[in-house]
């Protein structure tokens, strides 16, 4: 998990269209944003499924992005999108 925050956190500062201010619960202030765990989504297809579920259900949304790189290498990228079509079925007949 700590390898993608890194990434994410490298790609963001890279990106001239990033607006990264200060977040009021940021656990450190004026670092300009705030990952945690909580922003995550890991694990095997079905514990990925279940996390999905409950989030949208616990904050009432029926969309959600995903993102699957974050500056990781090819193979990766592709073994992600793979998992993640594997619950792309079962997202779409949730009751959420």
């Amino acid at each position: 998990m700590e390898g993608v925050i890194d990434r994410l956190r490298n790609t963001l500062a890279k990106d001239p269209r990033a607006s990264l201010k200060a977040v009021p619960d940021a656990p450190q202030k004026g670092t300009g944003f705030s990952l945690s765990e909580d922003e995550f989504i890991s694990g095997t297809p079905d514990r990925v499924l279940e996390q999905i579920i409950h989030q949208c259900k616990e904050l009432g949304a029926g969309h959600f992005l995903a993102v699957i790189h974050w500056g990781a290498p090819y193979d990766d990228v592709a073994r992600g999108h793979e998992l993640f079509a594997k619950i792309n079925p079962e997202l779409r007949r949730a009751a959420i």
